[in-house]
């Protein structure tokens, strides 16, 4: 009997929630000006991380270009030293050169890794947000799921959030609706459940989806601090041996819940999906 409901509830799940109230949403999203439904800033988020990733595609074979140049002069050294065989030495200029483009190599690769998480945590918020709606509108739980289910994952996520931030006490509030972000849609999903509270007599239901939507948006400003801060770090690390961490200064002087979040979830996550290429295997 009890997975007969099972079944049902998810059954209805898949009719009525994608058919009918995501379709509706997503239009009233679109509609609204100066913003993006969620799916089309996921799709424009993606497509940021992808155009990034072909820059450092670039920027690294220029540097490995440069690379081998220096290794082909090995051949036949600036100096040349008796008793010492031909590649075996380079110019003073030469290795300066090489430790110089190593260090440019090591910081794109760093750069590429901030990206690539980022498109990560944006896929995985875009599940939990899935997920959020089947817990918080047809009753769905973890337990209800099998062992081998991949939506577990994101019940986890789920359970993080609201251990993180139990309460939410704020009306929605955007920080630039001129965008097309997953902030900016997820706002607006926000914005049209909380429309609905004096129209429907599912008010706890949609309470309780209106706050992991807000969670969900803490977390997302969450990874483009890290993504924002973090390349900040690189490029100011490259000038600076002694340059301060200003991740760490956000994470010190932000919310309670921005804190847990960093020291839970976000360690969580890396475990999980380390990153873009093994989000994307495991989704297969």
């Amino acid at each position: 009997m009890k997975k007969h409901l099972i079944a049902l509830k998810l059954c209805l799940v898949g009719c009525l929630s994608i058919s009918n109230c995501v379709g509706a949403l997503a239009q009233s999203a679109k509609q609204r000006p100066g913003g993006c439904s969620l799916s089309v800033s996921i799709q424009r988020a993606n497509e940021f991380a992808d155009g990034q990733m072909a820059e450092y595609t670039k920027r690294s074979n220029a540097v490995l270009a440069e690379v081998q140049e220096i290794k082909d002069r090995a051949q036949t050294p600036d100096v040349i030293v008796p008793g010492v065989p031909n590649g075996a030495l380079l110019s003073t200029r030469d290795v300066d050169k090489l430790h110089d483009l190593k260090r440019q190599l090591a910081s794109i690769s760093a750069e590429k890794n901030i990206v690539s998480n980022y498109k990560r945590d944006v896929q995985v918020i875009a599940e939990t947000y899935r997920v959020a709606k089947l817990a918080d509108l047809y009753g769905v739980s973890k337990d209800d799921l099998g062992d081998s289910d991949p939506r577990r994952f994101y019940f986890e996520i789920l359970e993080r959030l609201r251990v993180s931030q139990p309460r939410i006490d704020r009306e929605p509030q955007l920080r630039q609706a001129d965008i097309c972000d997953p902030e900016v849609g997820l706002y607006l999903e926000e914005k049209v459940f909380r429309q609905q509270l004096g129209k429907s007599g599912d008010f706890k239901r949609l309470l309780n989806l209106i706050s992991d939507i807000d969670r969900l948006r803490n977390l997302y400003d969450l990874s483009t601090n890290i993504l924002t801060r973090g390349i900040a770090d690189l490029k100011a690390a490259v000038l600076s041996d002694d340059a301060s961490s200003s991740i760490g200064i956000y994470i010190a002087s932000s919310s309670n819940a921005i804190q847990s979040m960093h020291a839970t979830i976000v360690p969580y996550i890396n475990r999980q999906f380390p990153s873009d290429e093994s989000f994307e295997q495991a989704l297969r």
